[in-house]
C-alpha cells in the first residue's frame, strides 16, 4: 500500500476519493453524536423493559442475547463498568438493525390507550393508599373531590387486614382489595 500524501499535497482527485471512502458528507459531528445518544438511550429503554415484552417488538436473537446479558449485569454494583460496556454493545447491535422501527414499535407499546393509562393510575392510587393510609386518601380527594372518604377508608383498612392474613407469595384475597379498586375507579371517573 503506497504512502498517502499529506493533505496539503493532495490533488483534486485524491480529495474526492478521501470523502467517498472515509467521511460521510452532510452529517456533522453534532448530528452523529445525537444519533449515537438516541441509539444508546433506546438500548437503555429496552434493557429496562421486562424480558417478556421483547417478544412484542420482534427483536433479533443477537439483540435479545445482548439485552439479557445487560439485564443480568444491571443490578450488581461490582459490575458497573461491565454493565456500561454491555450497554455500549447493545447500542452497537442496534446500529446494525432497524433501530428506527424498534423505537417506533417501542413508542407504540408505551403509549397504550387512554383507558389503560387511567387504570394504571387507579392501581397506583390503590397501592399508595394501602401503603400510606389516610394521607394518600386525602391527596387523592384533593385531586378528585367526588370520592367517598369513609368508604375508601373502610375498604383500605379491610384490604390491609386481608393482606396481613395472606401467606407470603399468595395473591391478596378478599373483596375489599377489589372493592377499593372499584371505589377508586368511581372516584376518579374511570
Amino acid at each position: 500500500m503506497p504512502k498517502q500524501k499529506f493533505q496539503w499535497e493532495r490533488g483534486d482527485d485524491d480529495e474526492e476519493q478521501h470523502f467517498a471512502v472515509g467521511e460521510r458528507e452532510g452529517r456533522g459531528g453534532v448530528q452523529r453524536k445525537k444519533e449515537a445518544e438516541a441509539i444508546y438511550n433506546l438500548g437503555r429503554q429496552l434493557v429496562d423493559m421486562p424480558a417478556h415484552e421483547w417478544a412484542h417488538l420482534s427483536l433479533s436473537e443477537r439483540l435479545i442475547e445482548s439485552l439479557a446479558k445487560a439485564q443480568e449485569l444491571e443490578g450488581r454494583a461490582r459490575h458497573r463498568n461491565a454493565y456500561r460496556r454491555q450497554l455500549l454493545a447493545v447500542a452497537g447491535v442496534l446500529r446494525t438493525e432497524e433501530h428506527a422501527a424498534i423505537a417506533e414499535a417501542l413508542d407504540g407499546t408505551e403509549r397504550g390507550t387512554a383507558k389503560d393509562r387511567a387504570l394504571v393510575e387507579v392501581e397506583y392510587w390503590r397501592t399508595r393508599i394501602l401503603e400510606s393510609g389516610d394521607d394518600a386518601i386525602d391527596a387523592l380527594l384533593a385531586d378528585h373531590p367526588g370520592g367517598d372518604r369513609q368508604r375508601l377508608r373502610q375498604l383500605a383498612r379491610q384490604a390491609r387486614k386481608d393482606r396481613a392474613k395472606a401467606k407470603e407469595g399468595e395473591p391478596v384475597p378478599g373483596r375489599a382489595f377489589k372493592g377499593l379498586f372499584a371505589a377508586l375507579r368511581e372516584a376518579m371517573g374511570v
